[in-house]
C-alpha cells in the first residue's frame, strides 16, 4: 500500500494524485505530454478493468479540501496501456508497504478517464470531523475553567468579606472607637444603653471633652463563639489615667446583610457605674464639666461605711449623714466637684475605677455666711417691729410680754437687738446652721389698774436661731426652726 508523503493518506487504486491534498504520488512518473501528442496512441486493451484518470497538466498550488481533485480528460489518444497495480484491502492501522507490482491492463480501457469514485468527495469532511471535535473540546474546557475561576473568586470574596466587613469584629471596633474618641452620642446610637434618659446625663460628648479623661491604648481580644447560642464574646482592654483595665463584651446576630451575610450587634453595652456621695445640703455636682441634678437620679442611699481610703478622708466628717448617688458612664476618668457656686467650694475628686465613689466634703465660703445672716435679719425684722405684747407667730425668741399681770400699752411696745447675731456653725452633712446667742430687749408702758398712771417698763432675753439650708447652683433656700 502506498501512502501520500505529504498528508499520509493511503493511495486508492491507481490514482496518481492524493485525494486529500492533491500531491502526486512518488511512484507516478510524470508523462511528457509533448511526446504523447506526437506519437500515435495505441488502442487500449479490452481487458482493462479500471480506468486510469489523467491529471490536469497544471494542478492547483493549494488543494481545495471541500472538493475532490478535478481531472480533465486528455484530448490526445490514450497512451499505451500500462500495467495497473492490483487492488489491495486497506489495513486497520496506517503502515507503509512495498510498492505493488503493476498488473497488465485490460484491452478495453476507455479513451477518456472516468470521474473519481464518490468516496473522494466525502473524504475531506470525514477528515475535518476530528478537528471540529477537538475545537469543541477545547471550547468546553475553556468555559469550565472560566466557571471554576469565577466560582473560586466568589468563594474567596465571600469568606474575605465575612471575615472583615461583615464579621462581628467590625461593629465592635466601630463602637469601641466611638467611645475612645469621645463621641459618646454616636456610641449610644450604635448600641442602645438601655437606661432611662434621665440617667444618661454622663453619656454625652461634653463628658469627654478632655482627651485625658478618655480611654487609651484600646485593644480588642480574640473573638470566641458560644457553640450553644452562636453569640460571640471578646474582652476589650484599655488604660484609664495610665492604669490598665478591661471589660467583657458580647455580640449577637441581628439579622442579615446582602441576604448572605450575618449582621451583628453589641448586646452588652460598655457601661460602668460611678458614684458620688454628698451632704444633704447639696443637690447639684459638676462631673467633667457637666452639671448633674442629683435629684433626677432618684432618692439616693445613705453611706454605710467610712471611706478611710478616700483621697480626701476627714476623720471629723460625719459620713453616715451623707447621701450617695449612682451614675452610669462609659469607661474613662470622671472628675467630681461642686457646681460653680459662690456659696460653697470643694476639692475635686477623680474616679477612674468602675464602682468607685467620690466623697465630696464642701466648705462654706464667706458669701454663704453673709447670705445666711441676711436671711436671719429678714426673719427678725417683722418680729422686732411688732407693736403687740404677744410675740408674732414664729417670733417666740422676740420677748413675749403677754403673760404679764399688768396691762401693757401696746402702742408703747418696742423691741430691739442689743447684740447682732452671727453664724456659729454650718453643717453641710445635714444642711443646718446655728447662730450665736444674741440679746433682744423690749421697752413698754404698763399700769395695774385703769385709774393708775402708766409706768415705763423693760425686758430682755437671749435668743439663738437655727434652721436648714440647701444650695442649688446660686439659689440658697433657708428654713428656720422655732424655739420656745
Amino acid at each position: 500500500m502506498m501512502f501520500c508523503t505529504n498528508c499520509g493518506t493511503p493511495r486508492d487504486g491507481d490514482t496518481r494524485f492524493c485525494t486529500q491534498c492533491g500531491q502526486r504520488f512518488a511512484d507516478d512518473v510524470p508523462v511528457d505530454e509533448s511526446a504523447e501528442s506526437a506519437a500515435p496512441e495505441p488502442a487500449a486493451p479490452e481487458t482493462a478493468s479500471t480506468p486510469v484518470p489523467t491529471p490536469h497538466p497544471n494542478p492547483p498550488a493549494s488543494p481545495d479540501f471541500r472538493q475532490p481533485p478535478a481531472f480533465v480528460p486528455s484530448p490526445q489518444t490514450p497512451p499505451a496501456a500500462q500495467p495497473l497495480p492490483s487492488a489491495q484491502p486497506l489495513p486497520a492501522q496506517p503502515s507503509y508497504a512495498p510498492r505493488p507490482v503493476p498488473q497488465p491492463q485490460s484491452a478495453q480501457q476507455p479513451a477518456f478517464p472516468q470521474p473519481a469514485p464518490a468516496v473522494l468527495a466525502s473524504a475531506a469532511p470525514a477528515a475535518a470531523a476530528p478537528v471540529a471535535r477537538r475545537r469543541m473540546k477545547r471550547s468546553t474546557i475553556a468555559v469550565l475553567c472560566t466557571l471554576l475561576v469565577l466560582v473560586a473568586g466568589l468563594t474567596i470574596a465571600f469568606f474575605t468579606l465575612r471575615a472583615t466587613l461583615f464579621s462581628p469584629r467590625e461593629p465592635l471596633s466601630a463602637y469601641v472607637n466611638a467611645i475612645s474618641s469621645g463621641d459618646f452620642a454616636k456610641a449610644s446610637e450604635l448600641v442602645d444603653p438601655g437606661i432611662d434618659n434621665a440617667k444618661r446625663v454622663l453619656l454625652v460628648n461634653d463628658a469627654a471633652k478632655d482627651e485625658n479623661n478618655r480611654i487609651k491604648n484600646v485593644e480588642i481580644g480574640e473573638l470566641t463563639q458560644d457553640k450553644a447560642t452562636g453569640d460571640y464574646g471578646a474582652t476589650v482592654t484599655y488604660t484609664v489615667n495610665g492604669a490598665k483595665q478591661s471589660m467583657p463584651v458580647t455580640l449577637e446576630r441581628s439579622g442579615r446583610q446582602w441576604l448572605v451575610f450575618d449582621a451583628w450587634k453589641v448586646s452588652t453595652p460598655m457601661l460602668q457605674q460611678v458614684s458620688v456621695a454628698v451632704p444633704a445640703a447639696m443637690h447639684h455636682v459638676d462631673v467633667n464639666g457637666v452639671s448633674v441634678d442629683l435629684g433626677a437620679l432618684g432618692p439616693g442611699s445613705s453611706v454605710d461605711t467610712v471611706p478611710k481610703n478616700s483621697v480626701n478622708y476627714d476623720p471629723n466628717a460625719d459620713y453616715y449623714d451623707m447621701t450617695s448617688y449612682t451614675l452610669v458612664a462609659y469607661p474613662g476618668a470622671y472628675a467630681f466637684t461642686t457646681s460653680p457656686s459662690d456659696y460653697v467650694t470643694t476639692e475635686t475628686i477623680t474616679v477612674t475605677e468602675p464602682g468607685d465613689t467620690a466623697y465630696l466634703l464642701p466648705e462654706a465660703t464667706s458669701k454663704l455666711s453673709s447670705a445666711l445672716l441676711d436671711k436671719i435679719n429678714e426673719k427678725l425684722k417683722p418680729c422686732l417691729a411688732a407693736k403687740t405684747a404677744a410675740a408674732p407667730d414664729g417670733c417666740s425668741y422676740a420677748i413675749d410680754l403677754s403673760n404679764s399681770v399688768a396691762t401693757i400699752n401696746n402702742e408703747t411696745v418696742s423691741r430691739s437687738l442689743d447684740t447682732k447675731p452671727s453664724i456659729s456653725d454650718i453643717d453641710f452633712n445635714d444642711g443646718t446652721f446655728t447662730t450665736n446667742s444674741f440679746k433682744i430687749s423690749a421697752k413698754y408702758q404698763y399700769h395695774w389698774s385703769t385709774d393708775a398712771e402708766w409706768t415705763d417698763g423693760s425686758a430682755w432675753t437671749y435668743a439663738r436661731m437655727t434652721g436648714t439650708f440647701s444650695i442649688d447652683g446660686e439659689k440658697l433656700t433657708v428654713t428656720f426652726d422655732e424655739e420656745d
